[in-house]
Protein backbone atom coordinates (compact mmCIF):
# COMPACT_ATOMS: atom_id res chain seq x y z
CA UNK A 1 0.00 0.00 0.00
CA UNK A 2 2.65 2.59 0.86
CA UNK A 3 6.28 2.78 -0.94
CA UNK A 4 9.42 3.51 1.67
CA UNK A 5 8.73 7.29 0.39
CA UNK A 6 5.39 8.15 1.29
CA UNK A 7 4.33 7.40 -2.79
CA UNK A 8 0.83 6.36 -3.14
CA UNK A 9 0.54 2.30 -4.32
CA UNK A 10 -2.07 0.12 -5.41
CA UNK A 11 -4.25 0.46 -2.13
CA UNK A 12 -4.03 4.31 -2.03
CA UNK A 13 -7.17 4.48 -4.47
CA UNK A 14 -9.14 1.92 -2.72
CA UNK A 15 -8.74 4.39 0.44
CA UNK A 16 -9.81 7.20 -1.61
CA UNK A 17 -12.84 5.82 -3.08
CA UNK A 18 -13.95 3.97 0.16
CA UNK A 19 -13.11 8.11 1.94
CA UNK A 20 -15.67 9.82 -1.29
CA UNK A 21 -18.33 7.25 -0.04
CA UNK A 22 -17.94 8.90 3.84
CA UNK A 23 -18.16 12.25 2.13
CA UNK A 24 -20.86 10.92 -0.27
CA UNK A 25 -22.95 9.60 3.09
CA UNK A 26 -22.01 12.79 5.00
CA UNK A 27 -24.06 14.69 2.26
CA UNK A 28 -26.68 12.90 2.07
CA UNK A 29 -27.33 13.01 5.54
CA UNK A 30 -26.93 16.92 5.10
CA UNK A 31 -29.64 16.37 3.06
CA UNK A 32 -31.86 14.85 4.82
CA UNK A 33 -31.12 17.35 8.48
CA UNK A 34 -31.81 20.13 5.96
CA UNK A 35 -34.99 18.61 4.71
CA UNK A 36 -36.14 17.71 8.72
CA UNK A 37 -35.30 21.16 9.33
CA UNK A 38 -38.18 22.30 6.66
CA UNK A 39 -40.72 19.92 7.69
CA UNK A 40 -39.94 21.54 11.48
CA UNK A 41 -40.77 25.12 10.25
CA UNK A 42 -44.11 23.64 8.85
CA UNK A 43 -44.53 21.91 11.45
CA UNK A 44 -44.65 25.37 13.62
CA UNK A 45 -46.56 27.23 11.16
CA UNK A 46 -49.27 24.85 10.70
CA UNK A 47 -49.08 24.16 14.88
CA UNK A 48 -48.50 20.74 14.55
CA UNK A 49 -46.73 19.67 18.09
CA UNK A 50 -46.96 15.60 16.99
CA UNK A 51 -45.18 16.94 13.27
CA UNK A 52 -42.58 18.91 15.03
CA UNK A 53 -42.26 15.88 17.92
CA UNK A 54 -41.81 13.39 14.60
CA UNK A 55 -39.13 15.95 12.89
CA UNK A 56 -37.32 16.78 16.51
CA UNK A 57 -36.43 12.91 16.75
CA UNK A 58 -35.51 12.63 13.23
CA UNK A 59 -33.06 15.40 13.09
CA UNK A 60 -31.71 13.85 16.83
CA UNK A 61 -31.38 11.02 14.47
CA UNK A 62 -29.71 12.41 11.82
CA UNK A 63 -27.01 14.49 13.97
CA UNK A 64 -26.54 11.51 15.63
CA UNK A 65 -25.45 9.80 11.94
CA UNK A 66 -23.54 12.85 11.49
CA UNK A 67 -21.32 12.74 14.11
CA UNK A 68 -20.34 8.66 13.49
CA UNK A 69 -19.60 9.72 10.07
CA UNK A 70 -17.52 12.59 10.63
CA UNK A 71 -15.61 10.35 12.80
CA UNK A 72 -15.78 7.63 10.55
CA UNK A 73 -13.91 10.18 8.00
CA UNK A 74 -11.60 11.67 10.25
CA UNK A 75 -10.35 7.95 10.48
CA UNK A 76 -10.00 7.47 7.08
CA UNK A 77 -8.08 11.15 5.93
CA UNK A 78 -5.57 10.00 8.65
CA UNK A 79 -5.11 6.64 6.97
CA UNK A 80 -4.80 8.27 3.80
CA UNK A 81 -3.11 10.87 5.20
CA UNK A 82 -0.24 8.50 6.55
CA UNK A 83 -0.17 6.53 3.15
CA UNK A 84 0.30 9.31 0.83
CA UNK A 85 2.80 11.97 3.22
CA UNK A 86 3.58 10.25 6.10
CA UNK A 87 5.25 13.46 7.20
CA UNK A 88 2.69 14.96 7.45
CA UNK A 89 0.11 14.85 10.31
CA UNK A 90 -3.53 16.03 10.55
CA UNK A 91 -3.97 16.40 6.88
CA UNK A 92 -6.90 17.75 5.40
CA UNK A 93 -9.28 17.23 2.22
CA UNK A 94 -7.56 20.02 0.15
CA UNK A 95 -4.43 18.21 1.41
CA UNK A 96 -5.23 14.90 0.45
CA UNK A 97 -6.55 15.94 -3.17
CA UNK A 98 -3.02 17.85 -3.60
CA UNK A 99 -1.50 14.98 -2.46
CA UNK A 100 -3.28 12.71 -4.74
CA UNK A 101 -3.30 14.33 -8.02
CA UNK A 102 -0.31 13.12 -9.13
CA UNK A 103 -0.69 9.26 -9.55
CA UNK A 104 -4.72 9.83 -9.02
CA UNK A 105 -6.24 12.97 -11.15
CA UNK A 106 -9.60 11.74 -11.40
CA UNK A 107 -9.76 10.83 -7.10
CA UNK A 108 -8.09 14.44 -6.62
CA UNK A 109 -10.95 15.86 -8.47
CA UNK A 110 -13.67 13.78 -6.95
CA UNK A 111 -12.07 14.48 -3.85
CA UNK A 112 -12.31 18.29 -4.46
CA UNK A 113 -15.30 18.11 -5.93
CA UNK A 114 -17.02 16.01 -2.76
CA UNK A 115 -15.54 18.53 -0.36
CA UNK A 116 -16.90 21.77 -2.18
CA UNK A 117 -20.29 19.86 -2.20
CA UNK A 118 -20.23 19.18 1.28
CA UNK A 119 -19.57 22.24 2.76
CA UNK A 120 -22.07 23.86 0.22
CA UNK A 121 -24.43 21.57 2.19
CA UNK A 122 -23.64 21.83 5.43
CA UNK A 123 -23.54 25.69 5.08
CA UNK A 124 -27.21 25.27 3.78
CA UNK A 125 -28.03 23.26 6.59
CA UNK A 126 -26.47 25.02 8.98
CA UNK A 127 -28.54 28.49 8.15
CA UNK A 128 -31.52 26.57 8.29
CA UNK A 129 -30.65 25.12 11.82
CA UNK A 130 -30.19 28.78 12.71
CA UNK A 131 -33.63 29.84 10.86
CA UNK A 132 -35.83 26.88 13.11
CA UNK A 133 -33.61 27.83 16.45
CA UNK A 134 -34.28 31.68 15.67
CA UNK A 135 -37.96 30.63 15.47
CA UNK A 136 -38.37 28.63 18.24
CA UNK A 137 -36.94 31.35 20.53
CA UNK A 138 -39.27 33.70 19.16
CA UNK A 139 -42.39 31.40 19.53
CA UNK A 140 -41.28 30.55 23.02
CA UNK A 141 -40.83 34.26 23.89
CA UNK A 142 -44.19 34.97 22.21
CA UNK A 143 -45.87 32.35 24.22
CA UNK A 144 -44.51 33.88 27.45
CA UNK A 145 -45.17 37.41 26.96
CA UNK A 146 -48.50 35.73 25.93
CA UNK A 147 -49.11 34.13 29.30
CA UNK A 148 -48.11 37.30 30.92
CA UNK A 149 -50.32 39.21 29.51
CA UNK A 150 -53.19 36.53 30.37
CA UNK A 151 -52.19 36.64 33.97
CA UNK A 152 -52.75 40.18 34.19
CA UNK A 153 -56.05 40.28 33.36
CA UNK A 154 -56.89 39.30 36.34
CA UNK A 155 -55.00 41.38 38.31
CA UNK A 156 -56.76 44.83 38.85
CA UNK A 157 -54.73 47.73 37.69
CA UNK A 158 -52.49 49.57 40.09
CA UNK A 159 -54.71 52.02 42.20
CA UNK A 160 -55.26 56.19 41.72
CA UNK A 161 -54.11 58.91 44.23
CA UNK A 162 -54.42 62.18 44.52
CA UNK A 163 -50.90 64.51 44.08
CA UNK A 164 -50.62 67.60 46.54
CA UNK A 165 -51.51 70.25 43.64
CA UNK A 166 -54.96 67.41 43.31
CA UNK A 167 -54.16 65.55 40.09
CA UNK A 168 -55.25 61.98 39.97
CA UNK A 169 -52.17 59.43 38.89
CA UNK A 170 -51.31 56.09 38.75
CA UNK A 171 -49.12 54.25 41.82
CA UNK A 172 -46.61 51.94 40.69
CA UNK A 173 -47.69 49.53 43.56
CA UNK A 174 -50.83 47.66 43.44
CA UNK A 175 -50.91 48.61 47.53
CA UNK A 176 -51.33 52.62 48.92
CA UNK A 177 -50.51 53.64 51.96
CA UNK A 178 -51.61 55.44 54.08
CA UNK A 179 -49.75 57.42 56.67
CA UNK A 180 -52.20 56.67 59.74
CA UNK A 181 -49.94 58.05 62.64
CA UNK A 182 -49.77 61.79 61.39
Amino acid sequence: METPHGHAGPGTAHLAETLLQTLDAEHTVLQTLHATFDVQMQALQRQAPAQLEEATVTANEQVSEMNRLRKKRERQMRLLGRVLTPSTEGATLQDLARALADTHEPLSTQLQTARTQLRAQAAATQQRCEEVEFTLRYAAQLGHELLEAIRGLDVPPPPRVYTAHGHSVQTQSGTSFVDRVG
